[in-house]
């Protein structure tokens, strides 16, 4: 079981590197708003873009985080 999860944990890393600077704004983004509760109007302050960006730049995180998740499902099948 430890093995799985470090393996898992691996390459839920891999593929978050390979977005680079975009990967990174997009982490940022979902932490500034899931976990520390910002509003979308103040995550777009924080990260200084417009609403409409950040709305546009989640929509691009929900499917990055989707697509790991599932890589993450096909390991486990």
């Amino acid at each position: 079981m430890v093995k799985n999860l470090s393996a898992n944990a691996g390459h839920v890393r891999d593929a978050g590197s390979v977005h680079g600077q975009q990967g990174d704004h997009l982490q940022e983004l979902l932490l500034l708003h899931y976990i520390d509760g910002l509003t979308w109007e103040d995550v777009a302050l924080a990260m200084m873009y417009s609403v409409r960006q950040i709305h546009n730049l989640h929509g691009i995180a929900l499917q990055q985080v989707n697509a790991i998740m599932n890589d993450c499902l096909e390991l486990h099948t």
